[in-house]
């Protein structure tokens, strides 16, 4: 069986098998007094008093000791078989129990009285027999009992002399050979049940832990969908009631503003969702980081911009402390460590009434001499108890967790923010300020920049257009996000022509209405069949492309483009996919399928706006490719 087949398991059987040898002593002693007794009841006229008495005595320090034992061994059940003396007392308690029986046989035998063979013949016969029931557990034992029962008999009756005795003696040695095999077979049966009784423990032991854990997931899941629930209505609250005003009073003067409350709760919302995808990626493994280099004084710029306004509403100081030994620019995920800033910044001014928020950050190293960034995030608010400084981070978890609580949230930033930190290498933890507060500290591992490695990651982005998604919104020296570079090009006007082809009509009016607010073409299709069509007969600029619509998906229509555009020698048009498809291994496959380029639902107009400046640039190169191209060829044939 499995379970006998390592050491630790057949050890551990072992084990309980002395153990059971030792707990029957209580049994076998009594058997052999009641034996003992009759014995010497029958000897009482062939032997002296003397040598009787000695041989009893020696029978009954024998019981007493088992019993001694077996009293022991069911005080210290769980740990006696492991004691490791067990393996000697349990050999000599059986050659002891069974040497009794061989001085019976030998030093007592009825020599001269053939009326009381028959009593030697028992003894040589029953007490070796019998005794397997207490000694059979473990073989071992057993067969010093059967060696020394049987052993002096055999023994006795060789040397005695006569073809009789001779015959009798190695039927002995016959005798004791059978009873030691078939201890064996006993000894190897108790232990396979054994094995089956301690597998069947395991089993149910992992059964018991597994329904704990599912127990666990289920209470976790429970938890999950309650948290959800509720952040998600609120936005949603928002939303719907809002519009519904806005429906039936569109032009009314205190309505002016709901537009951008509609936004914000959107925002809210989207941001939500961003940080459920987050964790799931995280935990399954999947989540990639993109390292480019980039200034952290820009990036820690960037996040007091943003929080500057809710800061002066409550009437907090946001500052930021840079050390001397702060790195100029550095190699890492700046995108994910700005999500972790934005997560710890925005918790502190949360949670703080009164005082200050401050960011600190300055150079180091850690235990081996490599570079480290170390960001702390301190504020003057109520502080973490101690007790809770590691169950904060930790999802859905809240220290006031009740529906009253003065600061709801779903409790999934400081978890994502610790995976993020991990990830990257780093740490993050937090500890309590003197003065009161708390002090979030980030350590993440960076790698020196230089000139050289930035140029080998834009010529490694220019080479490989499918990484422009990754590299482009980190360009050159921490250039300009998406967002910035399409609000200064807000009022040039794109001229392209876009086929979107999108089943949804809401989403398809909606994209086809900020399209031609920046001045484009625009064709809606709801089909890719139809849309295969269309761009054969029609040269489009720009394909924005849903991915999962009915019959004919955005995948497979792109894959079949791309093969006529292969099989007509046609010039490439770019397919944009348009889906609310979020995770990375989405962007992949479309990439995979032929994409060229990748948006996420809900559309933000700066993000649209920027992959159309993105094309139109690219369109423009490669024009200005094609046209010296010519012009070289006409040069060159006059």
């Amino acid at each position: 069986m499995s379970t006998i087949e390592s050491e630790s398991s057949r050890e551990l059987i072992a084990c309980e098998c002395r153990q059971l040898v030792l707990s029957q002593g209580i049994a076998g002693a009594l058997a052999t007094f009641a034996v003992s007794t009759l014995f010497l009841l029958a000897m009482r006229t062939v032997h002296s008093r003397e040598r009787l008495a000695i041989w009893a005595v020696a029978v009954l320090s024998i019981s007493l000791l088992r019993v001694a034992l077996a009293l022991w061994t069911k005080r210290r059940a769980p740990v006696v078989g492991r004691l490791p003396n067990t393996r000697a007392v349990c050999l000599i308690v059986g050659a002891l129990a069974g040497g009794v029986w061989g001085a019976a046989a030998t030093w007592l035998f009825p020599v001269g009285h053939s009326e009381l063979y028959f009593v030697a013949a028992f003894l040589l016969i029953g007490m070796p027999a019998g005794a397997i029931s207490s000694f059979g557990a473990w073989w071992p034992a057993y067969a010093a009992y059967v060696v020394a029962s049987v052993g002096p008999f055999a023994a006795y009756f060789l040397i005695a002399g006569g073809a009789e005795f001779a015959v009798a003696g190695w039927a002995a040695c016959l005798f004791g050979m059978f009873l030691v095999r078939e201890g064996y077979v006993m000894g190897r049966t108790i232990q396979r049940n054994l094995a089956q009784r301690i597998a069947l423990l395991d089993m149910t032991r992992s059964l018991g832990e597994a329904l704990d854990r599912a127990d666990d997931a289920n209470r976790a899941k429970s938890t999950f969908l309650a948290n959800m629930s509720h952040e998600l209505r609120t936005p949603l609250n928002a939303i719907i009631g809002m519009s519904q005003l806005l429906a039936e009073a569109p032009d009314a003067p205190e309505h002016k503003r709901l537009p951008d409350t509609i936004r914000r709760a959107g925002n809210a919302l989207l941001a939500l969702i961003s940080d459920v995808l987050d964790l799931s990626q995280i935990e399954a493994g999947k989540f990639a980081l993109r390292p480019v280099p980039f200034a952290p004084m820009r990036l820690i710029d960037e996040v007091m911009d943003m929080f500057e306004p809710e800061a002066a509403g409550k009437s907090l100081t946001l500052t930021a402390y840079r050390a001397p030994d702060a790195p100029e620019r550095v190699l890492a995920d700046r995108a994910r460590l700005r999500q972790v800033l934005v997560n710890l910044v925005g918790n502190a001014l949360k949670f703080t009434d009164a005082g200050e928020v401050r960011i600190e950050w300055r150079g180091g190293a850690d235990a081996n001499d490599a570079p480290m960034l170390a960001i702390d995030v301190v504020d003057t608010g109520p502080g973490v108890p101690e007790a809770d400084r590691e169950r904060i981070f930790s999802a859905f978890l809240q220290i006031d967790a009740s529906s009253a609580r003065a600061h709801p949230g779903t409790g999934l930033g400081l978890k994502i923010s610790r995976d993020l930190v991990r990830l990257m290498g780093g740490s993050i933890d937090v500890v309590g300020e003197p003065q009161g507060g708390s002090r979030f500290r980030v350590r993440i591992p960076y790698a020196v920049v230089n000139e050289t490695i930035e140029a080998g990651i834009a010529t490694t982005a220019n080479s490989n257009p499918k990484l422009n998604s990754n590299v482009e919104s980190h360009a050159s020296s921490d250039a300009e996000s998406n967002s910035r570079a399409a609000a200064a090009s807000r009022r040039d006007r794109i001229d392209a022509r876009v086929l979107v082809v999108e089943d949804n009509r809401l989403n398809a009016s909606l994209v086809k209405l900020m399209l031609e607010r920046q001045g484009c073409e625009v064709s809606c299709i709801a089909d890719g069949a139809a849309a295969l069509l269309s761009m054969r007969n029609t040269e489009w600029d720009i394909v924005l492309m849903d991915c999962q619509m009915p019959q004919l998906d955005g995948y497979d229509t792109t894959r079949r483009w791309r093969d006529i555009e292969r099989a007509d020698g046609r010039a490439r048009v770019p397919i944009v996919a348009l889906t609310a498809n979020a995770m990375a291994e989405d962007r992949q496959k479309c990439l995979d399928a032929g994409m060229d380029d990748y948006l996420t639902k809900p559309v933000v107009l700066d993000d649209l706006r920027a992959m159309l400046i993105r094309r139109a640039r690219r369109r423009a190169e490669t024009d200005s490719d094609a046209e010296a191209l010519r012009r070289t060829r006409e040069e060159a044939h006059p």
